[in-house]
């Protein structure tokens, strides 16, 4: 304590990281293969297929960080307080396996927040913000060069505010919502192999960051006298439009045609509503819950695209659709 109402907190952390690196390629020619046009891959002596194994390429690298973190909280009385905040962080480099290149940059990020928590109205109520800044150098992105996953290293930057709010309308009934922005942008974005300037996303957002996103969400207790309790609880989130990471080139037409119809499931904004339904009885030993997931039935992707692009098959993650279940269970 620096003084009664003023704190300072202080970290800090010393990383070192060293990688070797082999890759391997067979010595031989496998029947009609090509040995040499399958470097990246491991290929076992098998049978009439024997070969020896290569090293065609071998790579070491050491790296090093030191990273801290600070944190000057000031309190305002017995229910608010504000703090400023400062914290950086690392990840190593590595090696891309599956292409000869260089080793790739270590991932740095440097991160100030200045921030609200407090309570009000006896406590009832729960409110909390913060604006913030980060700074990504060399931010690791896995993604389609051409028909090579390889690992780039970007640099980006964001600015946000988070907002978070509580408020216990009576006893029985308690009322949330928080709220979310993020303005992100791609401040450096390194070309690979035959890379052109039309598969640059310098300028872009980072894919998959929604500039705004909020939850709205309500809970009621409902006392039963002597045969228990039901709870209910309904929430609702939405996630603003996202950039997704662009098709690779080295693609074919016909896997960006099938791409191209699903890409604004992943792109645009979407909605989720759930609900839930909870019976405890008078002792607290058994529950039982009816819930319902995605109520609206939503369709939308968490991801699209990536390494099987290149076999004409493109691959999607997909949320869950319309789900109801019923639980139960006996606490001991």
């Amino acid at each position: 304590s620096l003084t009664q109402d003023l704190d300072l907190t202080m970290g800090v952390r010393y990383t070192e990281d060293k990688k070797d690196y082999t890759l391997f390629v067979p010595g031989s020619t496998l029947g009609f293969l090509d040995s040499q046009a399958l470097v990246g891959f491991h290929v076992p002596s098998i049978g009439a297929f024997a070969t020896t194994l290569e090293p065609a390429l071998a790579q070491s690298e050491n790296w090093s960080n030191t990273s801290f973190r600070s944190v000057l909280d000031y309190s305002l009385g017995e229910d608010a307080m504000v703090y400023l905040s400062y914290a950086t962080g690392y990840k190593a480099g590595g090696f891309n396996s599956t292409a000869v290149s260089e080793p790739y940059s270590p991932e740095e990020v440097t991160n100030l927040e200045l921030g609200l928590k407090s309570t009000w109205l006896d406590g009832r109520l729960r409110l909390n913000g913060s604006i913030f800044s980060y700074e990504y150098e060399g931010l690791q992105s896995v993604g389609l060069v051409g028909t090579t996953l390889m690992v780039r290293s970007v640099d980006s930057e964001a600015t946000g505010a988070e907002l978070e709010a509580t408020w216990m309308a009576t006893d029985a009934l308690i009322l949330s919502a928080t709220y979310s922005y993020i303005d992100s942008e791609i401040t450096d974005y390194p070309l690979l192999g035959s890379e052109t300037a039309s598969d640059s996303r310098l300028g872009l957002p980072q894919s998959s960051v929604a500039k705004n996103s909020y939850t709205l969400g309500a809970a009621y207790n409902l006392p039963l006298k002597d045969l228990g309790e039901l709870d209910f609880r309904v929430d609702y989130s939405y996630t603003g439009s996202r950039a997704n990471e662009p098709t690779s080139a080295g693609v074919d037409p016909s896997t960006l045609a099938l791409i191209a119809q699903t890409e604004s499931q992943i792109t645009d904004g979407y909605k989720d509503v759930s609900a839930r339904i909870t019976y405890r009885t008078p002792d607290g030993h058994w529950r039982a819950a009816l819930y319902g997931q995605n109520l609206t039935g939503e369709e939308y992707l968490y991801k699209l695209g990536g390494f099987s692009d290149v076999t004409g098959s493109p691959s999607a993650a997909r949320a869950a659709p319309r789900l109801y279940g019923i639980e139960a269970a006996y606490v001991f």
